[in-house]
């Protein structure tokens, strides 16, 4: 799983992303807040997920993109690939079956103007 960028990367600037060249591989990213878009492979991550990426923006699509506070933590299920709980207190998971990992307002904002502009897409 995953998350595509199916739109033009002219539009990222002026939406105020920032262009980087990243030595090594010469590789191409755009980067806000905690948004990734790569050039190659148009490969969107959020928050260093990787492939858990693609469902925390399922759990927020399902949510109309609602957070509770400005800085929210997520609980990824490893096995169920799904979103256990946002903003759990005073629970360490098992490294192994879960994720934990925090996301700001900000950045649930950006994915949502990424999303209504129909620039990103899930693929399995």
């Amino acid at each position: 799983m995953g998350i595509n960028y199916v739109g033009d990367f002219k539009i990222l600037k002026p939406m105020g992303y920032s262009f980087f060249r990243l030595f090594g591989g010469n590789h191409i990213y755009y980067n806000k807040s905690e948004i990734w878009v790569r050039r190659a492979g148009k490969i969107v991550e959020i928050c260093d997920l990787y492939d858990y990426s693609s469902i925390v923006l399922n759990c927020l699509i399902e949510n109309n993109f609602s957070v509770e506070k400005d800085h929210n933590s997520l609980v990824v299920n490893l096995k169920t690939l799904k979103i256990e709980n946002m903003n759990r207190c005073g629970f360490f998971p098992d490294e192994d079956e879960f994720r934990t990992f925090n996301i700001s307002r900000d950045t649930v904002n950006n994915l949502r103007e990424l999303y209504e502009k129909k620039v990103l897409q899930i693929v399995d």
